[in-house]
């Protein structure tokens, strides 16, 4: 499927397994680059990331809980340095539910 992402920079989160890596080796197929992040399974983000790039992808993976400022700073900072910036954000990062298993909706904002 052609999306004319082709060149342009695509940042994914919770991109180690399942959806988040099928969307990022879609992408890097369509010749986009990837800014991938997980923020524990590194070895499952590494390879993702490998066969992006050897399905012709430039790729910056690392670790990221999106819930952290900081570190989702340093991950977008990276992404402007080599790419020049992001032009698409998914953000694939799971929730799970904490606190006696309230449901998404049931939590506080802060969460």
């Amino acid at each position: 499927m052609e999306t004319g992402l082709k060149g342009k920079t695509v940042l994914i989160t919770g991109a180690s397994r399942n959806i988040g890596r099928v969307t990022a080796l879609s992408f890097a197929r369509e010749g986009a680059n990837l800014v991938l992040c997980t923020s524990s399974k590194m070895d499952a983000l590494e390879e993702t990331a490998q066969a992006a790039r050897t399905a012709g992808a430039e790729v910056i993976a690392g670790q990221c809980d999106v819930a952290n400022g900081a570190q989702v700073a340093m991950l977008v900072d990276a992404a402007r340095k080599k790419f020049g910036g992001v032009d698409v954000a998914i953000n694939n990062a799971v929730y799970r539910a904490e606190g006696g298993g309230k449901g998404f909706l049931d939590q506080p904002l802060e969460m």
